[in-house]
Parts: C-alpha cells; structure tokens; sequence
C-alpha cells in the first residue's frame, strides 16, 4: 500500500523524495512477490 501511496505522490509531486530505504524495501517486496508469482505459475 505504501509503495503505491508513494507512486502516486511521485506522479503529481515534481519535487517528491522517496527515502532510499523506502525505495530498497519496496524493490525487495517486488522481487519477492515476482518470485512467488513465477513458482505459482511454474507449479501450476
């Protein structure tokens, strides 16, 4: 949910700084749930 209050802040905020942690944590959520997606769809 964060990290799309954070894109939608980013789209409309010129001026908008996402802290780089923030940014680090969001990347690794992704990666995770693009894992998780691929094993499901490899298993299925």
């Amino acid at each position: 949910m964060k990290a799309f209050e954070n894109r939608l802040i980013s789209d409309y905020d010129i001026d908008a700084v996402i802290p780089s942690e923030e940014v680090r944590l969001m990347i690794e959520q992704a990666n995770e749930f693009l894992h998780a997606a691929n094993r499901y769809l490899t298993e299925s």
